[in-house]
């Protein structure tokens, strides 16, 4: 039996230590786990690119850049998560080099697959817009060449970096890339990528 199977909620202390047991990543959602799956060399490639991509874009700008490994913190002691991607800006994520969540993202990126793109487009993704420090979420798909991008509206946005888990009043624009000739932009960041860089 799993250690899922022999238990069906936990404390985040037993979440905590259930992975430090096994050696596995689990997402936490209030009580329950939920194991990680394994993704694709396609997906590892995308989710690669991207991190780097980012780390040459914003190091100078005093962020970082965390992958797959490190989780992050959607509520309290209630509900945590494993980003692909996650790009963060906050003094309080960088200052402890031992710690292995992230509180306050500036840039979530999830690489779709057939077993998460429903979960990514809609439940985690609502969760993720509740976060104050958060001002892009983005969808990179594998099968084709697009890139979709949500980004938090000025007159939304919040000067607090603490994490709320009630429901966000913040609103949100779209916007899709399909050309490998098109440029991602990130104005609140003042950066952007070309896609063909991601794709190549």
């Amino acid at each position: 039996m799993t250690a899922q199977e022999q238990k069906s909620i936990y404390t985040f202390e037993e979440y905590l230590e259930l992975e430090k047991n096994t050696g596995e990543r689990w997402e936490y959602y209030f009580g329950e786990v939920f194991a990680m799956a394994g993704g694709s060399k396609r997906h590892n490639r995308l989710v690669g690119k991207m991190r780097r991509i980012l780390e040459d874009k914003t190091e100078p700008k005093n962020c970082q850049v965390f992958s797959e490994n490190i989780k992050l913190e959607l509520s309290s002691g209630k509900q945590y998560v494993y980003p692909d991607v996650m790009l963060t800006c906050h003094p309080q994520d960088l200052e402890d080099e031992t710690e292995s969540i992230i509180r306050h993202p500036s840039i979530v990126v999830e690489v779709l697959s057939e077993t998460t793109e429903a979960y990514d487009q809609g439940g985690k993704k609502l969760a993720y817009f509740r976060l104050e420090s958060l001002l892009y979420y983005v969808l990179v798909w594998q099968a084709t060449t697009t890139v979709e991008v949500f980004e938090k509206q000025a007159g939304s946005r919040n000067d607090s970096s603490r994490n709320d888990s009630s429901q966000s009043n913040s609103s949100w624009s779209y916007r899709n890339y399909s050309s490998k000739e098109e440029q991602i932009e990130f104005p609140l960041l003042d950066f952007s990528i070309l896609v063909g860089d991601l794709y190549q």
